[in-house]
């Protein structure tokens, strides 16, 4: 349950305090905008430069080129105004373009190309310490003896080339001074064929974040350039294990650091002529779970460059482009306006039910005076009233302190409808927790993964649906399974709940994202308590059997049991349930599933209602006490397993109902 203050949960447990609710929205989605269509017919890279403007390096038969845009969002003729720098390089070759030094300060910009050296390339820089407000007509030479149908990518002092059948190599350089050394290659070997890599400096952990794509996938690696270390490789694209498959490709990765997340952008591509071919972003708050894909609409020409991404600081603007087509979107921070976010919101009434499948929320807001007409609609008041925009809900009361309220754990907006009545207008928004986004995701084809702990599994698919994920660090969480499939068309709610069973766990969605709670750790918890000021309006007392009084789970050569014999007893029954479940490789692991599984059984062997003033800080699975009611047994444990709120202004109805199970 939620902290809650003294003064606050003494007019909780009392009739007549004065409620306190409101609502705020915050559009929080990866959100794009088209800002200009045009061909892309050369390669190009971009970088931000101080903070704000972008500068964009182009490669075509003319040579080496530098566009600077300082108005990015205006999508006007800066991004394709071309100063020409020189013409060394193959006019096939590809770019890549970075910021040394600072990334809020620092105006040091290197180029890299590939100049022809007989049949073979010399990897090359370009250098300029004003970001290309002057032209530089020189180069000075990194390595040779490349193939010139290599690819290129850089971030801070580094450059990463790529090429079929070679390792991915590094060389850096600091700006001022000595030479070009070479670091050790990444760890997955040659690259087989290769479409493309990226690179961006993650400023927070030092650190650079490379992708590449080879024989059609994307994959990942983190580079510590100070101790020329590298992570293990990580397949993000196809996701899973799996490499991709013989009809479709993943190619011309780009990567940018963006505030507080990892924005990746790639080309999605079907080898079959003219079916498909779809530039698509996602982003990682903890590398490497990707999610929040979105497709991106740069189709200005026939042909399809690479999706390059650049991050405005100053303006919280991720940038998509090729050539001449470009996208923005804006990432929620800073001081944000009413494009993302509507502050304050006063509710008539408001309906909650959640309970241990998910989440509703239904709001009521007046709207006799027609403000909200225009909801969503850009430029208006209540442009962040969007679908899958972000609802914090506050509920408290008026105390001695102010009015003092807790927030319930984030909603999400899947319908809004503009009502009329004889009370005159409404808005009536329909919300759902995390789990509503977890089941609205599904696998777009088979997803396996080999040798992942069940708190990564769990990870990975909450990030899918944009969901940030937690636990306390138990045992269970972090048991490994040696293959995890989730199928095709499976959404991501089916394999967290699938995974949670796996831990003995269940969920819990908090501020911070869905939390998994082992029962096990159930004991740990004081409970909240009902009855002790005669507070409770009406109350149920339902008698049933438990769904079962033993568990038995056969796992792979081992097998784990759980009875209640004391309930078998009074029931003057053996109740048993048993599954098979090979991916439980321990005993140790199938008897703890198999407790778990039958301490959810046996919620269902008393199952209580009451009805009080509303208890902002109750969650599901906390554990409960009550007092005084004569139709319940006073004192006993017991826990929560749904939660209803009503709020009603008109009524003055402000009270929780919570169901308890036997706990």
């Amino acid at each position: 349950m939620q902290a809650i203050s003294a003064t606050l949960l003494q007019a909780a447990t009392q009739w007549g305090s004065q409620p306190v609710v409101s609502l705020d929205v915050r559009d929080e989605r990866p959100r794009w905008q088209q800002l200009r269509t045009g061909t892309a017919s050369g390669q190009v890279s971009q970088i931000v430069v101080a903070l704000s403007t972008l500068v964009r390096a182009r490669v075509t038969s003319a040579g080496l080129s530098i566009a600077r845009v300082n108005q990015p969002a205006l999508g006007g003729e800066e991004w394709v105004t071309w100063v020409t720098q020189h013409s060394l390089p193959l006019a096939s070759s590809d770019v890549a373009v970075t910021v040394v030094g600072s990334y809020s300060s620092s105006t040091n910009c290197r180029v890299f190309f590939l100049s022809a050296a007989g049949s073979a390339a010399s990897l090359k820089a370009t250098e300029s310490g004003n970001g290309f407000l002057s032209t530089s007509s020189t180069a000075a030479t990194v390595a040779e003896n490349q193939s010139q149908a290599g690819w290129l990518a850089a971030a801070n002092e580094c450059v990463f080339y790529g090429a079929n059948g070679s390792a991915l190599r590094v060389w850096r350089k600091p700006w001022s001074g000595g030479s070009w050394s070479e670091g050790s290659a990444w760890p997955a070997g040659t690259m087989g064929t290769c479409y493309g890599i990226g690179a961006c400096w993650d400023p927070v952990n030092s650190r650079v974040v490379v992708l590449a794509a080879r024989d059609g996938a994307v994959t990942g690696a983190l580079y510590d350039p100070a101790a020329d270390v590298w992570s293990q490789i990580e397949q993000l694209a196809p996701g899973g294990a799996a490499g991709a498959g013989a009809a479709a490709s993943y190619r011309l990765p780009s990567v940018c650091y963006a505030g507080d997340r990892i924005v990746a952008a790639w080309v999605e591509a079907l080898n079959v002529a003219g079916l498909r071919s779809q530039p698509v972003s996602c982003e990682a708050r903890v590398y490497p779970h990707f999610g929040g894909e979105t497709a991106l609409d740069l189709r200005g020409g026939s042909a399809l460059g690479r999706p390059n991404l650049a991050y405005r600081w100053n303006a919280y603007q991720v940038y998509a482009a090729d050539e001449g087509s470009a996208c923005m979107r804006t990432r929620f921070g800073g001081n944000p306006g009413a494009a993302q976010q509507a502050l304050d919101l006063s509710p008539a009434a408001y309906a909650l039910h959640a309970d241990t499948q998910g989440s509703r929320l239904t709001l009521r807001l007046p709207n006799q005076d027609g403000r909200f007409n225009t909801l969503g609609a850009a430029g208006s008041a209540y442009e962040a009233l969007k679908t899958h925009s972000t609802l914090l809900l506050r509920r408290g009361y008026q105390t001695a302190a102010g009015g003092e309220t807790l927030t319930l754990a984030p909603h999400y907006i899947l319908s809004a409808r503009l009502l009329e009545d004889a009370g005159g207008g409404w808005l009536e928004l329909e919300a759902g927790d995390g789990r509503a986004l977890l089941g609205r995701w599904q696998a777009g084809e088979a997803l396996s993964w080999e040798n992942r702990t069940i708190r990564w599994l769990l990870e990975e698919l909450c990030a899918r649906a944009g969901i940030s994920y937690s636990d306390n660090g138990a045992a269970m969480l972090g048991n490994t399974l040696a293959r995890y499939t989730l199928p095709l068309g499976s959404s991501a709610l089916e394999g967290v709940r699938d995974l949670l069973r796996l831990a003995g766990s269940v969920a819990l969605m908090r501020s911070s994202g869905l939390y998994a709670l082992p029962t096990a750790d159930w004991v740990n918890a004081s409970p909240a308590e009902f009855g002790a000021n005669d507070e409770i309006h009406r109350a149920a007392y339902t008698c049933a059997a438990p769904e079962a009084t033993a568990r038995v789970l056969y796992g792979s050569l081992v097998e784990g049991c759980a009875e209640d014999t004391a309930l078998a007893m009074a029931l003057g029954m053996r109740s048993l349930r048993a599954r098979v479940d090979a991916r439980i490789t321990t005993s140790g692991w199938a008897g703890a599933a198999a407790q778990a599984e039958l301490k959810l059984d046996k919620l269902a062997a008393r199952c209580e209602a009451l009805t009080a003033p509303l208890r902002p800080e109750l969650e599901l699975w906390d554990p409960v006490k009550v007092y005084g009611a004569a139709a319940l047994a006073e004192g006993t444990a017991r826990r929560i397993t749904a939660i209803e709120e009503r709020w009603d202004a008109a009524t003055g109805k402000f009270e929780t109902t919570v169901e308890l199970g036997m706990g």
